[in-house]
């Protein structure tokens, strides 16, 4: 079990694809899995609670009240759980703070920014994280699958730490 989704697969199948170049041997393409698990981030956030509503995710209440104070939920997922980093008001906002989630992990060896139809919006992410990034970071259109639940305008990162 990945524990992941999205990128936080993809990186784990290219740690196994280039540890199985290297040595052909199961164990270890296990262990350098395992390894990344242990040193990757996925967070995200999203523009509004409406889709999280629709899946059945969340309440109609919370969805409401979301809407009407404009929240842009944060999000983290690991271990195949999704935990509640807060909310903030604005995209402004939600863009500076995924920015510095980002910055708190320290050297990436890897990064794809994830967004959810908002290309311009990874694309500027990406510019104002450029000193920091490892070459070169992906820009990720997430998959309906996933895109369904989180609604459109959505921007995240998955990050392997150095």
């Amino acid at each position: 079990d990945s524990g992941q989704l999205s990128m936080g697969i993809g990186f784990q199948v290219i740690a196994a694809a280039e540890t199985l170049v290297q040595t052909p041997s199961v164990d270890a393409v296990l262990h350098a899995m395992t390894a990344l698990q242990k040193k990757f981030k996925l967070i995200a956030v999203l523009d509004t609670l409406e889709y999280l509503y629709r899946s059945g995710r969340v309440s109609w209440a919370k969805a409401r009240l979301g809407s009407l104070l404009d929240l842009k939920p944060l999000i983290e997922l690991t271990q195949s759980q999704v935990l509640n980093l807060g909310a903030v008001r604005t995209t402004r906002v939600a863009n500076k703070r995924v920015l510095e989630m980002l910055n708190e992990i320290g050297a990436l060896a890897k990064l794809a920014v994830l967004h959810t139809n908002a290309e311009m919006r990874a694309r500027q992410f990406l510019a104002d994280a450029a000193p920091n990034l490892p070459t070169p970071p992906l820009i990720i259109n997430v998959t309906p699958a996933i895109g369904t639940h989180l609604g459109p305008n959505g921007l995240g990162f998955a990050a392997v730490k150095k």
